[in-house]
């Protein structure tokens, strides 16, 4: 069914819902994986570690996993993402959702709304709901089992 998946990864807290998405949805599909990061500022080095740690989990699953970082300017995440996809013949695209309604994402611009609309491939979108305003995360990713 999907041999490769790519997953968008920005090393923040939020992406964990990701990562365990993508964790389960390839062993259970026996699909590679291929972590796209993207850089928008030169000094965004302090994620690649923050990254590094999200596939270290994503490898103890037995799923195969290849690391990209790419650099952009802020508004062009969304087509590198799409692109890296293209080249490597994914199936999948995985990234998360933010919570965001559809107006403040449409008037606050999100990678995963402009990904939806770019790439070739089907994106799931993982939703990261905030429960309070200490950012308790409530995750409910799509096939979780808890």
């Amino acid at each position: 069914m999907f041999t490769t998946i790519v997953l968008a990864l920005d090393g923040s807290e939020l992406s964990e819902a990701a990562v365990e998405a993508t964790s389960e949805f390839a062993a259970l599909t026996s699909a590679s994986v291929v972590a796209v990061h993207v850089k928008t500022h030169a000094l965004e080095t302090e994620r690649e570690h923050l990254i590094d740690a999200q596939v270290t989990r994503i490898r103890a699953a037995g799923v195969p996993v290849e690391v990209e970082f790419a650099s952009t300017v802020v508004g062009d995440e969304a087509n590198v993402i799409a692109r890296a996809a293209k080249r490597h013949a994914a199936d999948l695209i995985i990234a998360v959702g933010r919570g965001r309604s559809p107006a403040a994402g449409a008037m606050i611009g999100s990678v995963t709304q402009r990904l939806l609309h770019v790439a070739d491939c089907p994106v799931l979108v993982v939703p990261v709901l905030v429960a309070d305003e200490e950012s308790e995360l409530v995750v409910h990713a799509a096939g979780a089992h808890r």
